[in-house]
């Protein structure tokens, strides 16, 4: 009777453990299972949301109608007064232009501009979208660079005479003009600039003109000055 009671004790006590290692099996399946649902979850969080990003604010220049000075140390381009500026979006938007810069033509595609420089002040360019966005692209003040100066030629030292003057038929400020005339009473008369001022007679006048880095170009030419009237 005694080992008969001690059986059933004993399972219904390993019954019981059994029961309870299940519960516990269920309850970490029942956590995983929760970790598995948050872990999609936020998968599906982190999925992009947001529209791609529209970059038809972008616009480039075309063409140049005109000419330009372009800058190739600093990778700058100059567009001279009076030049056109063509330039085109990939879509359609509203041009702004100010500064130096005019809008021309804008009529017929809301994607293309035509754009004039009307002075040598900096201006900027830019172009807005329904959205919002924009891009805008400045243009520096211009100060035209000198452009360089041959050397002179002989059609620099070619005279006219004029009332009672002798002048340089092409006169180009940046050389240097040096004369010495012969009167008629051999006094030797020296001068500079465009023309030299003498009075009644014939004269003998030689025209140097000279540049620094060039070879000097002379000329003479004997002249009757009669006049007194100077040219305007």
């Amino acid at each position: 009777m005694k080992k008969t009671l001690f059986k059933v004790i004993t399972i219904l006590t390993l019954a019981i453990f059994i029961s309870s290692c299940e519960t516990d099996d269920g309850t970490l399946d029942g956590i995983e299972g929760k970790s598995k649902d948050v872990s999609v979850e936020a998968s599906t969080a982190d999925k992009p949301t947001t529209k791609a990003v529209n970059n038809c604010h972008n616009w480039s220049i075309i063409s140049y109608e005109g000419p330009v000075w372009i800058d190739i140390k600093n990778r700058k381009e100059y567009p001279y007064v009076n030049t056109i500026i063509n330039a085109e979006a990939t879509c359609d938007g509203l041009w702004v232009a100010s500064g130096g810069f005019k809008i021309i033509d804008n009529t017929k595609n809301k994607r293309k501009v035509r754009v004039k420089r009307v002075n040598k002040n900096k201006g900027y360019l830019t172009f807005f979208t329904s959205d919002g966005r924009y891009s805008t692209r400045s243009f520096d003040a211009f100060i035209y660079p000198d452009t360089p100066v041959p050397c002179p030629d002989n059609k620099h030292v070619t005279m006219l005479s004029y009332a009672y003057t002798v002048m340089a038929r092409d006169y180009n400020p940046k050389y240097t003009y040096n004369w010495k005339v012969i009167s008629p009473s051999k006094r030797i008369i020296y001068g500079t600039g465009r023309r030299i001022r003498l009075a009644y007679g014939r004269y003998t006048a030689t025209l140097s003109v000279s540049k620094p880095g060039c070879t000097t170009k002379t000329a003479t030419e004997t002249f009757f000055l009669e006049s007194d009237e100077l040219p305007e």
